[in-house]
């Protein structure tokens, strides 16, 4: 940066910079034209002018606790293994139900 040699600004930034603008000067003006309603249409905007600052805070200071920290996901991973272990459950009752069948359609052709 032209004035401090703490900050370190590379082009990735001002591209982020740039995107995160032109995302709240779209998102403004699509609730500009189309909500007729003016206490919707403030609420709105001011709400996504607050998006666009807690981002805008996160990424330059990390105000919030990232529970994604080195790449390390503790409750997708939680989440993920309960709905794999659900699933392999289902697979084998299903499975169980099929050869259940097959027995019986057997022992039918059977007798």
């Amino acid at each position: 940066m032209l004035f401090t040699d703490e900050v370190r600004w590379t082009g990735a930034d001002f591209i982020a910079a740039a995107a995160i603008f032109a995302v709240v000067g779209c998102a403004i003006e699509l609730i500009v034209r189309f909500v007729d309603q003016p206490v919707l249409r403030t609420v709105l905007v001011c709400g996504v002018i607050l998006a666009a600052l807690t981002i805008w805070a996160d990424g330059a200071v990390g105000i919030f606790k990232r529970v994604y920290q080195d790449g390390d996901f503790p409750h997708l991973r939680r989440t993920l293994e309960r709905c794999r272990h659900r699933a392999v459950e289902h697979d084998v009752a299903r499975l169980d139900r099929v050869a259940a069948a097959e027995q019986q359609r057997t022992l039918n052709h059977v007798l």
